[in-house]
C-alpha cells in the first residue's frame, strides 16, 4: 500500500474505495470487500485531516 498510497488522489473517493476494495479482498471475501470499502472510506476521512499538503490520520 505505502508505494500505492504516493500515487492516489486522495480527494478523489472513487478511487480511494477502489483502493479499500482491492485491499480488504486480500483477506475477505470479494463481497464483504465491496460492501466494506466505503464504510472504511468514510471512517478514514472522517478521522483525517489536510496539513501542510499531506493528509493526515487523526489517532485518538
Amino acid at each position: 500500500m505505502d508505494k500505492e498510497s504516493v500515487h492516489i488522489d486522495v480527494q478523489n473517493y472513487s478511487t480511494l474505495t477502489e483502493v479499500a476494495k482491492t485491499h480488504l479482498a486480500t483477506k475477505l471475501p470479494p463481497s464483504w470487500a465491496e460492501h466494506l470499502a466505503p464504510i472504511v472510506v468514510k471512517a478514514l476521512i472522517g478521522a483525517s485531516e489536510f496539513v501542510n499538503g499531506y493528509t493526515k490520520l487523526i489517532w485518538t
